[in-house]
Formats: C-alpha cells, structure tokens, sequence
C-alpha cells in the first residue's frame, strides 16, 4: 500500500508542479502582422548604431516586384524605444545598386555580420541576364545616419 503511494505521487507531483500551459486569447500583435503586404518577403533585424545621443538598430526589408520576378532591399534605421513610446522609423533607404527595375536580382540570403559597433550584412542572390547562373554576393557595410556601403564579393 506505501508502496503504490509513493508511485502514485512521484508520477503525479510533476504533473502538479509543472506551471500551467499558457493559453492567450489572441496575439498582440496579430493585426499588425495580418495587415504586412504579400510582397514583403522578408524583415530581418541586424546590428545597432549610434549618432550623438541617439541610438537604435538596423532592419533589412526584402520585397518582391513585378509579381516576384525579383526582388528589392531596403535597409531601415530603427531608433530605441522610449519611456513614452515604442521605436521609432528614424530613415527607410533602397539599396539602389541591387534595386534596378530593368536588371532584377532575386536575394536569396541576409546573413547578419554585426560585431559591436560594426555591422555588415552578406547579401547573395541571382542575376536575371547572367548567361549562366551564378550566385552574386556582396557585403552591406551598415552606417549610422542612413549610410550604407556595397560592395561585391569576388567568387571563389
């Protein structure tokens, strides 16, 4: 009889100790993900910059155009929240070298470099008119102040 006590309790005390499974009526932020158009294939946060007082983070947004025949960068500049407010679109940039309606790229990879106060983003995608295909990368050097650098990475 101990015996099944104590094998009882040591199979429901877990069961007992374990906190309750969350059940949220509705995410908060559900509309506001809802409301993103089709075309944004991507949003990827990377880094963080500082000008004077102000400080924030970077953000990379990848659209589609012309009906996903290629793709478009944007790299945003996100000041931090305050105690009165959430964060703050500071600056929305077009990388324009690889935004080019009549010469399209399809990005196929964002891969973040951020080291403290540097932040590089390697960029690899598709060019329409290569007679072959051949993946294209380049590194974003990231700057404060709405400031970007691009340049191409040779193949290896």
């Amino acid at each position: 009889m101990v015996k099944r006590a104590v094998l009882s309790l040591s199979i429901a005390l877990p069961a007992l100790l374990a906190p309750p499974a969350a059940h949220a009526v509705e995410s908060r932020q559900r509309e506001l993900v809802a409301a993103l158009p089709p075309a944004v294939r991507s949003v990827q946060s990377c880094g963080r910059w500082r000008e004077g007082e102000a400080d924030g983070s970077y953000r990379l947004v990848v659209a589609d155009v012309d009906d996903g025949a290629g793709t478009e960068l944007y790299v945003q500049w996100l000041r931090d929240p305050s105690p009165s407010g959430g964060p703050v679109l500071v600056r929305s940039v077009p990388v324009r070298e690889l935004n080019d309606d009549h010469a399209q790229f399809e990005i196929t990879e964002l891969r973040c470099l951020a080291r403290h106060a540097s932040t590089t983003v390697e960029v690899r995608a598709w060019f329409e008119h290569d007679a072959k295909p051949r993946l294209h990368t380049w590194r974003l050097e990231l700057r404060a102040g709405g400031v970007y650098r691009l340049r191409a990475v040779s193949p290896r």
